[in-house]
């Protein structure tokens, strides 16, 4: 069976409730995986309020939770924004589509226009709700190239700004090269890393001579990442960098020549990780003064465990890849191991029925007696 994504196993589990309530065996029927790695991705989904769980009879599924699919905002993370900020936001989208089209024929894409628009931001003090997401600056509200805005009005000061730094970025000879000059113009140290990284890291030379440069740049990494308020992610970051160490420290250099695409992946995963955390905490401000810092978070929360999942895989993935360890000569784990290999996954109707009387027992025991007999069965004591 192939593996799939994190993402690509929640399109699943959301179409196979999408019209009916099930259980997790049924869901993990649909979905082609098992009801242990489903159970995972749905307590995600649970925490972050896109499924509810109810109980029909003796039997626990899961739904669409109704109040989710409602009041969709078409923002990013579908985060509210108040009234008159979107009205300047939208304004602004105006305006400089219009300079830019003076300036240059051209229609400015979406980075093209949230580069200017933040940069607007900042000079004109608006306190919009921007941050710096994947690949830097982001408003909240998407920019659509096609789509048409209303102007309200800008006063001279905001009006004058946007009509010189349009004039200035528009110079630029593509959007990725204002990117690059809107990292250095800030002098964002996390995203100028992220960028050498990638580079080292894609590098058609890729060798171990990059260990002290790689070595330095991870660590500049770590020291400027922004506050990662869950353990395990934060730990996952952690292990990325270990692993990555550990493989060019311990791989020749014709492998990992073999790997480097790997690696490369890895890190994207890893960097939209932190990136999501940077962009909360960037708007973070914003919310906790306009809203509230829980309704931020709510909207937050299922792709952070989405994607905490995404990076789990490939660092699993990862550590595949390093070279082989003789195993310790230690009768303890021998033992264990022939335990280990010695299990094999049961059919889907058979964990049904052992999870419903591992539940039964719980009820009838309480959580203290029913852990004692747990021991007492698998004999741990």
């Amino acid at each position: 069976m192939m593996r799939k994504s994190a993402k690509e196993l929640i399109k699943r589990i959301l179409k196979s409730v999408a019209q009916t309530p099930k259980s997790i065996h049924e869901i993990a029927q649909d979905c082609e995986s098992n009801w242990e790695s489903i159970k995972i991705y749905l307590e995600s989904l649970k925490e972050a309020e896109v499924l509810q769980e109810t109980e029909i009879g003796n039997k626990r599924v899961f739904s669409i939770n109704q109040r989710d699919i409602t009041n969709k905002t078409g923002n990013y993370f579908d985060l509210p924004i108040k009234k008159e900020d979107e009205k300047i936001i939208d304004s602004l989208f105006f305006k400089i589509r219009e300079c830019w089209k003076q300036k240059t024929g051209n229609i400015p894409g979406r980075i093209q226009v949230q580069k200017t628009l933040a940069k607007i931001n900042k000079e004109c003090n608006l306190k919009l709700p921007i941050g710096w997401y994947q690949f830097g600056t982001l408003c909240v509200k998407p920019y659509d190239q096609n789509l048409e805005y209303d102007y309200s009005g800008l006063n001279e000061k905001i009006n004058t700004c946007v009509v010189d730094i349009v004039g200035t970025y528009s110079k630029e000879v593509n959007a990725t090269a204002l990117k690059l000059r809107h990292y250095n113009e800030e002098n964002h140290t996390l995203y100028k890393t992220k960028e050498i990284l990638l580079s080292l890291l894609s590098s058609t030379n890729f060798s171990k001579k990059y260990i002290q440069e790689i070595n330095n740049q991870l660590y500049t990494l770590l020291k400027n990442s922004p506050p990662i308020f869950d353990k395990v992610s934060k730990e996952l970051v952690n292990d990325f960098v270990g692993l990555v160490l550990q493989m060019i420290n311990t791989i020749s250099d014709e492998d990992l020549k073999l790997v480097k695409n790997d690696i490369y992946q890895s890190f994207n995963e890893v960097w939209k990780l932190i990136a999501l955390y940077n962009y909360f905490s960037d708007l973070e401000p914003y919310y906790s003064k306009n809203f509230s810092k829980e309704l931020e978070l709510k909207h937050f929360i299922s792709e952070m465990n989405t994607q905490k999942m995404e990076v789990i895989e490939h660092l699993k993935y990862l550590n595949d890849l390093l070279p082989h360890q003789p195993e310790p000569d230690d009768e303890t784990y021998r033992k264990i191991k022939s335990l280990l290999t010695s299990i094999t996954e049961a059919p889907i109707e058979e964990q049904k029925k052992r999870e419903e009387f591992l539940e039964q027992k719980k009820k009838e025991l309480g959580h203290e007696k029913f852990q004692e007999w747990l021991i007492e069965q698998f004999g741990l004591q």
